[in-house]
């Protein structure tokens, strides 16, 4: 109970320092989105790297403000939570997010995403939003032997 206390202090923390720095740079949102960060499929494969990053398998969710020309990946990174990425042949590729990175629960494992419900036919970095738009990253794995 203490340990999820001190994740879910954490997590606040982080997302009141990126508001403020949000508010620092005097960038105004042009529209909302709705984002979810999840990796629920690893946790109940009980897979370690999941579970200590998310004991339920919900990394965010909340409403993110992008500025016009917002895109599915500037959505992920106004979660504030630690995005790591790399660049591909179809644009930037997500690697890990919040420390649960490609391949640790399994080879197939990485990170994936949806724009109302639909696989996008460009990469997240290409991919733009418009309001009201809801946003899923998910962490899939394959399942434990």
């Amino acid at each position: 109970m203490k340990k999820t206390m001190k994740r879910t202090a954490a997590l606040l923390a982080i997302a009141l320092l990126a508001l403020c720095l949000a508010a620092c740079a005097g960038e105004e949102a042009a529209f909302h989105v709705t984002v979810t960060v999840e990796c629920q499929d690893a946790v109940e494969y009980g897979y370690e790297a999941a579970l200590a990053v998310s004991e339920d398998g919900l990394l965010a969710e909340g409403a993110v403000g992008l500025a016009e020309g917002g895109t599915a990946l500037d959505a992920l990174r106004g979660t504030a939570l630690v995005v790591a990425t790399e660049d591909s042949a179809y644009g930037e590729y997500v690697v890990s997010v919040a420390s649960l990175a490609q391949g640790d629960c399994g080879g197939a494992s990485g990170w994936t995403f949806t724009v109302n419900g639909e696989y996008p036919e460009t990469s997240a970095g290409e991919t733009v939003l418009q309001e009201g738009d809801e946003v899923v990253w998910a962490y899939y794995c394959e399942p434990q032997a």
